[in-house]
């Protein structure tokens, strides 16, 4: 489970599957936020994850 920040909102608990490629992860997070995938950026701990 992941903690999602998005604007001035905070999304706790986002259950994701670590098996899955990283785009499974923009699909549910454009169900949160309405953010379309191509136009989302994924940090953790400060880095941006590239998605191929």
């Amino acid at each position: 489970m992941v903690s999602v920040k998005w604007q001035k909102e905070l999304f706790r608990d986002v259950e994701i599957d670590t098996s899955l490629p990283p785009y499974y992860l923009k699909g549910q997070l454009f169900k949160l936020t309405g953010v379309p995938p191509e136009r989302q950026k994924i940090m953790i701990k400060g880095c941006i994850l590239k998605v191929t």
